[in-house]
C-alpha cells in the first residue's frame, strides 16, 4: 500500500507556514491559497491541478495546516521542490514533496541518527 500512496503522490508538494485563510465560505480559502501558490511562491496557474489543506482546521494556538498542492505532473513538482530536496522562500514559507507516513518516518530516523553520531563525535 506504500507503494500505491507513494504513486498518488509524486505530483504533490507540501507547502508549511502559509498562513490560513480568515474566509469562512470554502471556496473562498480555496481561491485564497491558489492565490499565494501564484503570488508568493511564483508557481504558474496552468501547472497547478489544485490546492487543499492537510488535517483539520487548527485551534488559536496550533499553527497553520499544510497546504497541498497537486501538480501537473512529477516533473514540475520537481521544479518547484529543487529537484525533490526542499526549498525555503523569501518569506518564510518552505516547499517539499508530500510524503507517504512511511517516507516521513524513514527520514526523521535517518535525521536522528545523523544528529546523534554529531554528538557522539564532539
Amino acid at each position: 500500500s506504500d507503494r500505491l500512496e507513494r504513486e498518488r503522490r509524486k505530483p504533490n508538494l507540501c507547502v508549511m507556514n502559509v498562513p490560513e485563510s480568515v474566509s469562512e465560505e470554502p471556496r473562498e480559502r480555496g481561491k485564497d491559497d491558489l492565490q499565494v501558490c501564484i503570488t508568493t511562491l511564483g508557481m504558474k496557474k496552468a501547472d497547478i491541478i489544485s490546492t487543499f489543506r492537510a488535517g483539520d482546521t487548527p485551534s488559536a494556538e496550533q499553527g497553520p495546516r499544510p497546504l497541498i498542492i497537486k501538480m501537473k505532473d512529477e516533473k514540475t513538482a520537481n521544479f518547484y521542490s529543487m529537484n525533490g530536496r526542499g526549498k525555503k522562500t523569501t518569506s518564510g514559507l518552505y516547499i517539499n514533496r508530500d510524503l507517504c507516513k512511511a517516507d516521513r518516518h524513514a527520514m526523521f530516523m535517518v535525521r536522528q541518527a545523523r544528529r546523534q553520531n554529531r554528538e557522539q563525535a564532539s
